[in-house]
């Protein structure tokens, strides 16, 4: 899944043969794991809603708090807990410069991002989402996508003609619907 993506496939319900899975976040983004630093992004104005038809709503802000510059390099992957052991998940993708990828209209985050600015974006610059049609994603998935997982998403931007990285990451549950 990409950037935005992460957070609004979230907030979804998957169809599981004939039962029905949710995706159940535990909190909101955090440090990953790897070291690196957070996301120079303000996610608190921005929130996420699901519809009674199960199509999602993208409303409220995000501001830059260091600027974005191309190429904007992401890197998405999973990790899931099996046996008590966090290991590498089916989920993942290199994104070279998602700057030139965000107006693409087959990426899954075009919905998200047709309407907004282009990079660069600059410190303090904050995004508008006005109740924004994310959409309505339906899929099947395995039995094996039940359990716990972790979302990561790793950017790489210059800032000053050095590349730095940041990353976030979010715990999610996999269940079966009540």
């Amino acid at each position: 899944m990409d950037f935005i993506q992460f957070l609004l496939a979230l907030a979804i319900s998957i169809h599981f043969g004939t039962s029905k899975v949710i995706i159940d976040p535990h909190e909101e983004f955090e440090k990953c794991d790897n070291g690196m630093p957070m996301f120079s992004m303000d996610l608190s104005q921005l929130e996420i809603m699901r519809r009674e038809d199960d199509s999602i709503i993208a409303d409220g802000k995000v501001r830059i708090t260091k600027a974005l510059n191309a190429p904007l390099k992401m890197y998405y992957y999973t990790k899931k807990l099996e046996r008590g052991t966090w290991n590498r998940g089916v989920l993942s993708r290199v994104v070279p410069d998602f700057c030139a990828a965000m107006k693409h209209p087959w990426e899954p985050w075009y919905n998200l991002t047709k309407d907004m600015p282009s990079c660069p974006f600059k410190a303090g610059q904050e995004i508008v989402l006005d109740k924004l049609l994310i959409g309505k994603v339906w899929e099947t998935i395995p039995p094996h996508f039940l359990g716990e997982w972790r979302f990561y998403n790793e950017m790489t931007t210059p800032r000053g003609g050095i590349p730095e990285s940041e990353c976030k990451m979010m715990e999610v549950t996999v269940q079966e619907s009540p």
